[in-house]
């Protein structure tokens, strides 16, 4: 998204690119920044200072950790495996061999039934023409 709006340019290194996103952070309102899948651990250590500063947006961090510091919790059950299907299939819209029941309970499964998770999977395999349930596995799957 970051290359799509110009924020950074497509050769940016890391450095730049955290730097060029506070900035954007720090001048835009009505933004969500979300972390998934943090570590308690990992707040202090390098997670602290890449957060945005103002207050004109919010932060939304999910962790398994039952204590993150500076925050509020709100408890969030995943869904189970028929809702996570109903979810994905009703999300995405689509019916055919890419989309079969089984694909989509892999996928479900693959995904550990976090609606955060099945949300993203499901914007992108939406946005990108010709991505089934399994070619998205098989991405997530390189990326882990």
């Amino acid at each position: 998204m970051a290359l799509k709006k110009k924020i950074i340019s497509e050769n940016a290194k890391e450095k730049d690119i955290i730097e060029a996103m506070k900035y954007w952070f720090n001048n835009n309102e009505k933004w969500l920044f979300i972390y998934d899948n943090a570590d308690a651990a990992d707040f202090n250590a390098w997670l602290e200072p890449y957060l945005p500063q103002n207050r004109k947006g919010h932060v939304l961090i999910t962790t398994r950790s039952s204590f993150f510091p500076k925050s509020r919790s709100i408890d969030i059950i995943v869904f189970t495996e028929e809702e996570a299907v109903a979810f994905l299939q009703k999300r995405i819209g689509k019916s055919g061999d890419d989309y079969s029941d089984n694909s989509a309970k892999e996928l479900v499964k693959c995904l550990g039934y976090l609606p955060l998770a099945l949300e993203q999977a499901a914007a992108y395999i939406v946005e990108t023409p010709g991505v089934g349930y399994q070619d998205y596995m098989n991405l997530f799957k390189k990326k882990e």
